[in-house]
């Protein structure tokens, strides 16, 4: 846990994302005593809108952190296998390889690679 000003913590974030291979993997939440939200840890980058060059991962693991916080806030046995689901499902498209977008060094579309996701999440349960 770290907190900061959110200033501070964006330029730290960042560098957190760097070290799992870049910005568009990874994900961060705010919690609260009673309450959280989850984003990527990016901003909303408005140069890639339209392109289909986004990594649409950061994205994906916010809603898998979401299911997580959710499944232990409420004792919610479906969110958090949900969250776990989507975690295997995530790790499996980016082991195989096939599916990645330029950031991470591939030619694929951001629909693509979120197709390739949702798609193995029907594989892992």
């Amino acid at each position: 846990v770290v907190v900061t000003p959110n200033f501070h913590g964006d330029v730290l974030s960042d560098l957190a994302g760097a070290t799992v291979g870049g910005i568009g993997l990874a994900a961060g939440g705010n919690i609260g005593d009673g309450k959280a939200m989850f984003e990527p840890i990016h901003g909303s980058a408005p140069v890639l809108a339209g392109t289909g060059r986004a990594n649409p991962i950061s994205m994906i693991m916010a809603a898998k952190m979401m299911l997580e916080w959710i499944g232990k806030r409420h004792d919610d046995a479906d969110a958090t296998r949900a969250a776990e689901v989507i975690g295997r499902s995530v790790r499996e498209v980016l082991r195989e390889g096939v599916f990645r977008t330029p950031d991470l060094g591939g030619s694929s579309k951001t629909s693509d690679v979120g197709d390739a996701i949702a798609n193995k999440t029907r594989q892992v349960r």
